[in-house]
């Protein structure tokens, strides 16, 4: 038999016999228990170290942490932005909601000093404002524009308080035979609210 010469492999520092030309394909392997195998080279690398299987291991894991982290990083956001969506400054004290007490009004839409109110058809001289709100602080934010319903007559359920009603719910408009339908497009801007 020819003399082998043995080298280390990059891989578990096995010491895998380097074969002359012409010697067979089989080498031993020396285990790190100490004992001996012997086996093709071709499928020591694969069957002993499993590197293929090692660094399949190794991307699953990568791929976790990466998707771990992108998930906290998300949560963090949403976090944050429903900090940042609240209001700074002392909070502001909200109103009760009103009692209903839900009546029927009709009357006609006018244009009173540069802003569009309601005229009781029962007493033209009283103009009130519409919201949809129910509490008192809430009215002026929530009040309906009648600029669409101009020179119409309309009915209303809602709740009378002072110059308001609140709650509204615009239910009819009342429009003369041959006159126009839908939204009045001509009706003039309103100068205030």
């Amino acid at each position: 038999m020819r003399s082998r010469r043995f080298r280390s492999t990059k891989l578990d520092r096995h010491l895998v016999p380097q074969a002359d030309a012409g010697s067979i394909d089989l080498a031993p392997i020396i285990l790190s228990a100490g004992h001996s195998l012997t086996t093709r080279r071709a499928f020591a690398h694969n069957q002993l170290t499993r590197a293929k299987a090692l660094n399949r291991q190794r991307s699953v894991k990568s791929i976790a942490i990466m998707l771990s982290a992108s998930l906290f990083a998300l949560s963090g956001c949403a976090l944050g932005k429903k900090m940042l969506e609240q209001p700074s400054g002392p909070p502001q004290e909200q109103s009760a909601k009103l009692e209903r007490k839900t009546e029927v009004f009709t009357g006609k839409v006018v244009l009173v000093d540069g802003a569009y109110r309601l005229s009781l058809l029962k007493d033209p001289d009283t103009l009130l404002r519409l919201t949809r709100a129910r509490r008192e602080t809430e009215f002026a934010q929530q009040q309906i524009n009648l600029r669409k319903y101009y020179e119409k007559t309309i009915s209303v359920n809602g709740t009378l308080q002072d110059d308001w009603i609140f709650g509204a719910d615009i239910v009819g408009q009342w429009t003369p035979p041959g006159g126009a339908t839908g939204p009045n497009m001509n009706a003039p801007k309103q100068t205030r609210p």
